[in-house]
């Protein structure tokens, strides 16, 4: 069974804040938020500041202000998301929606105009000519067709077209679903290792399509220099598996045949009941915006254990970089 990685937390403030330790704070905002200050400042500097709070006194205030620094220096991003879920988490058991909220909007002033995600900080559709990502996204299209994949929306992507005709603003990356072979667990992973044959082999790719190395994903960029993730989808017994929301939630009928759905003006191949597909993915608030929602990791790697143990073996052990490195004959110095 795949191991379960449990996010960073916060510390537990055993003290309150005192005023000199709430000046503290209060200056590194003031310095991460000043451009061409906190760049003469290194990560070191800025850190002892803030570690000049006694630990008793560290809480989430304290550790809003590490995951600013940590993004400001492009550290740590990963970690920086998992705390930020674990602060809002923290903040909504305490009834502190607007200290979580006051987080936010200062960490946007203060990274814009990245944002901090689940893939770490990148720059968001908002920022982006999505007009030009819609069309890379056709021309993939047209390209699994060739190869005789039958694929559409999906996730995120999939959400941005039904609820808002655009792709979300926060979001940073592509989703797509592909049908492949899926009768036993072992064909799942084989597929979509042919997938990945098959596209590369058409030499139409601006760089070798690679592997997820924590889940069943193939990567793709594309023109805009954006990343696509292709999500499997496999048919048993009329009953849809979609790494990773789906797990015969859904019936191939419910999928099949596609429909449309508009993405920044443009017809995009979707699933039939889509409606259905993002309240399986996403819950039945899916309509109400929430740019920090987070994917329930942990169910998804239980339900898909079986294909993700088959898939670690073959794909997991090595880190994407090594994987690309690999695929470039590149020797890591």
């Amino acid at each position: 069974m795949p191991k379960l990685i449990r996010p960073r937390r916060p510390p537990v403030q055993k003290r309150p804040l005192s005023d000199t330790s709430w000046q503290v704070l209060h200056d590194i905002d003031a310095l991460l938020l000043d451009r061409e200050t906190r760049d003469q400042h290194s990560y070191k500097s800025i850190r002892r500041r803030l570690n000049s709070v006694p630990r008793a006194q560290r809480g989430l205030d304290w550790t809003e202000r590490v995951v600013a620094l940590y993004c400001v220096k492009g550290m740590r991003l990963r970690r920086c998301a998992a705390l930020k879920i674990n602060i809002r988490n923290r903040r909504m058991e305490q009834q502190e929606e607007a200290e979580f909220e006051a987080f936010a909007e200062r960490l946007r002033q203060t990274i814009a105009p990245m944002v901090l995600t689940n893939h770490g900080m990148l720059l968001p559709f908002a920022h982006r000519d999505q007009d030009e990502v819609a069309q890379d996204l056709v021309d993939l299209f047209a390209l699994l067709d060739r190869l005789g994949y039958p694929s559409f929306i999906n996730s995120g992507t999939l959400l941005g077209a039904v609820r808002e005709g655009a792709f979300l603003g926060h979001d940073d990356d592509a989703d797509l679903a592909v049908l492949i072979d899926g009768a036993t667990d072992e064909d799942v992973v084989t597929s979509l290792h042919k997938l990945c044959e098959d596209l590369n082999a058409t030499g139409e790719l601006l760089k070798p399509a690679w592997f997820h190395p924590k889940g069943p994903i193939v990567k793709v960029l594309v023109g805009s220099g954006v990343e696509v993730d292709l999500f499997p989808l496999w048919l048993r017994d009329n009953k849809a598996f979609i790494w990773p929301h789906t797990f015969a939630d859904l019936t191939k009928d419910d999928i099949f045949p596609l429909s449309t759905q508009k993405l920044c003006g443009t017809e995009m191949p979707a699933p039939l009941d889509a409606e259905k597909m993002l309240a399986v993915n996403y819950g039945e608030n899916w309509r109400v915006p929430d740019p920090d929602y987070f994917f329930p990791w942990g169910e998804a790697k239980l339900r898909f254990a079986s294909v993700l143990d088959i898939y670690v073996k073959k794909h997991g052990k090595r880190s994407t970089g090594q994987h690309l490195r690999d695929l470039f004959g590149i020797k890591r110095v």
